[in-house]
This record gives structure tokens, C-alpha cells and sequence, in this order.
């Protein structure tokens, strides 16, 4: 979900494959948030993805301690009601966990001091609320969602959830199809 691709240094060529940070710790996120919501919550897998997308917070303070939401229970018990705060600090501390990893990587590859255009997120990750805001508190860098474009595909691809196949299909496209490089956008 989500997965930091690509560390821009100021430039506006493409970054090569040997200034980007690694994504093996990054691209964790989708698997390992809605893991830690099915462990701590006692619900299902697809609910665990669901009550994710839906009422998770990737930063405590942005949630209302009072709201509530419903979880899903497994098998044949009722629905139980949690705070929603509950569900944002499970969810922040995973963040800053992954967000940990991916500062090691950024200093690993020598570009610690160097990140002068910021961090750009893509996967679906980034859109969890609140997550942009820990990942330049975290960075002490600048941060913001991937937005492809694509023409004739729109909105159906203008998220941060499709910007890594997006790039790679740009990416693959030059060199293996230079046809339909026109389609594009650069």
C-alpha cells in the first residue's frame, strides 16, 4: 500500500535506480498495517483491510477521542464497538516503525542531507490520513502523494495506489515498447 519510490534530489530528470531508496521495508505497509488490525482487533482480514481504509489515522492527534467505530468480529460473535483512537495509535506506531526503516535506507544510500525536492509516497498507503504528515515528521523532509497521469486513463490511475506500476510501465515502455512512448506522459 504504500511504498516509497522514488527520493528526488532537486532534479527534474528521472532518478535512477541507483539513487532510490530501497522499497523492501516500505512496500510492507498494506500487508503489515491490516496484520497488526487483524491481530489487535480480532476480526477478519478483509475487515481488517476495510476498518484500515476507512477509519484509520496514521497520527493519534487527528482523531476525535470520543468517535467509536465498529469492528467486525470473527464468526458468529456481534460487532464490538472501539474507539476510533485505538485503531490510529495501532496504526501510527506501525507508521513510525516502517518510517524508521525507510530513514535508515535514506541515510544508507548516502542521502540523508541531500534530499533538497523531498520524498515523493506512492502506493495506496499514502493515502491513510495523517500519513504524509508523520512521514516529514519523521524524514525532516518535505513529502508529498504520487499523482500519475496517465492520458485516456484519468482518474482511474491518478492515485498514489497505482503510481509505482504507472512508472514502471513508463519506465519499461522506452526501452521495450518506444511505440507507444507517445501515450505516455513524461
Amino acid at each position: 500500500m504504500a511504498c516509497m519510490s522514488r527520493i528526488t534530489s532537486g532534479r527534474k530528470a528521472p532518478v535512477r535506480a541507483t539513487e532510490q531508496v530501497k522499497a523492501s521495508e516500505a512496500s510492507v505497509l498494506k500487508n503489515n498495517l491490516a496484520q497488526i488490525i487483524l491481530a489487535s482487533a480480532c476480526t477478519g482480514e478483509r475487515d481488517a483491510e476495510r476498518l484500515k481504509c476507512r477509519s484509520g489515522c496514521a497520527l493519534t492527534p487527528l482523531v476525535d477521542a470520543m468517535e467509536e467505530i465498529v469492528v467486525p468480529s470473527l464468526g458468529d460473535r456481534p460487532p464490538r464497538m472501539l474507539p476510533r483512537r485505538v485503531l490510529a495509535t495501532i496504526l501510527q506506531a506501525r507508521s513510525e516503525e516502517l518510517l524508521r526503516g525507510v530513514a535508515r535506507e535514506i541515510a544508507a544510500a548516502g542521502f540523508e542531507h541531500r534530499l533538497t525536492a523531498g520524498v515523493v509516497l506512492c502506493g495506496g498507503g499514502a493515502l491513510l490520513p495523517g500519513f504524509t504528515e508523520l512521514a516529514e515528521l519523521s524524514l525532516g523532509t518535505t513529502v508529498r502523494c504520487a499523482a500519475p497521469e496517465v492520458g485516456g486513463l484519468g482518474d482511474q490511475v491518478a492515485s498514489p495506489s497505482f503510481a509505482a506500476a504507472v512508472g514502471l510501465a513508463r519506465y519499461a515502455s522506452r526501452f521495450r515498447f518506444p511505440s507507444i512512448c507517445g501515450l505516455l506522459p513524461r
